[in-house]
């Protein structure tokens, strides 16, 4: 029962410090983000932050990393799901709930949007082999392209005081790849 007790109480801390930095980095950049202020903002000791990680930017790689897998269940279950727009309506709909993590992560972390366009651009390719087309000549721009875009539209849709419910926004996603499939 104790073991259960300190999980939940660990696990409780470790969402204390994940929003303390998010807050944070909505006023400032990472690198100017202290563990001292991470913790002054979750009114825990250093001690207990350095049980968690060892500086800012491990728990900032965690934070990039539960966002991503995230991101790659979506992925996996939009593959399994017959209606796609319900799927796409999901993971925005994901996007923004965690709306302050996803600003902050792509105004602060270069690494994060790397990975997360590498995500995204990974998935069309599957899609484009499962297919059976090749990436030859301007569709290897083609995925380039929707995988920074994709991203980008998202942001951009994130930002916007009122902005699309994320059904729209997921079919005007998805219309976009018959766009660009009618383009070929």
């Amino acid at each position: 029962m104790a073991n259960t007790k300190d999980n939940r109480r660990a696990k409780m801390t470790d969402v204390l410090i994940k929003n303390s930095l998010i807050e944070l980095m909505k006023d400032k950049p990472l690198r100017s983000v202290s563990v001292r202020a991470i913790c002054e903002n979750a009114d825990i000791n250093r001690s207990t932050f350095y049980a968690h990680y060892a500086d800012q930017y491990s728990l900032i790689k965690a934070l990039e990393d539960e966002l991503l897998n995230e991101v790659v269940a979506f992925i996996d279950e939009r593959e399994l799901r017959v209606r796609q727009v319900e799927a796409m309506s999901r993971l925005l709909t994901y996007f923004e709930n965690r709306k302050d993590l996803f600003l902050c992560l792509r105004a602060n972390s270069t690494e994060f949007s790397r990975r997360l366009e590498q995500t995204i651009h990974d998935e069309y390719i599957s899609r484009y082999k499962k297919r059976g087309r090749s990436l030859k000549g301007s569709s290897e721009y083609r995925v380039e392209f929707l995988a920074a875009g994709t991203i980008r539209l998202v942001e951009l849709w994130l930002l916007k005081e009122q902005r699309e419910t994320p059904e729209e926004m997921a079919k005007m996603i998805l219309a976009m790849f018959v766009e660009e499939k009618t383009a070929e």
